[in-house]
């Protein structure tokens, strides 16, 4: 399936797609995974947000994830890495002062605000409303469990 298939697939039925951050986003990216571009920068990797926003424009909500802490890593490989406590005067730890576990931020109601995402330890983006439409926050963040059948 193609990108193209996935637009009209999207746009003929109600669903939700889900993915990590860098791969939702509407901005480019590093090939070393460091920096977030709004235009197109040499070397840079098109996400699969891009390209459904050209398709789609702005029928298309992109939901990015932040979280105060944690750990990541993916259901298929044993590898871990931690995700260090957000600095104080962060969003995050903002939103971790207020003892929410969870929190949604439509971000085209949300004043400018930096985000730590979405490499939490490297990247961070300033008025992250330019890449995604909402932001999701979870507190203390585990990585992905695999489902075994």
């Amino acid at each position: 399936m193609n990108r193209h298939d996935i637009a009209k697939w999207v746009t003929s039925s109600s669903s939700i797609s889900v993915a990590r951050n860098v791969h939702v986003m509407k901005a480019y990216l590093s090939t070393d995974f460091l920096d977030v571009h709004l235009e197109r920068q040499p070397g840079d990797m098109k996400p699969m947000g891009v390209m459904l926003s050209e398709q789609l424009g702005r029928e298309l909500y992109t939901i990015g994830i932040t979280a105060f802490e944690g750990s990541k890593g993916l259901a298929i490989a044993d590898q871990r890495s931690a995700i260090s406590p957000a600095p104080v005067g962060s969003l995050e730890a903002d939103i971790h002062a207020l003892g929410k576990q969870y929190a949604f931020l439509d971000l085209h109601t949300c004043p400018p605000f930096t985000a730590r995402m979405p490499k939490f330890a490297s990247v961070r983006i300033s008025d992250p409303s330019r890449v995604y439409d909402g932001l999701f926050f979870i507190d203390r963040m585990q990585p992905a469990t695999r489902i075994s059948s």
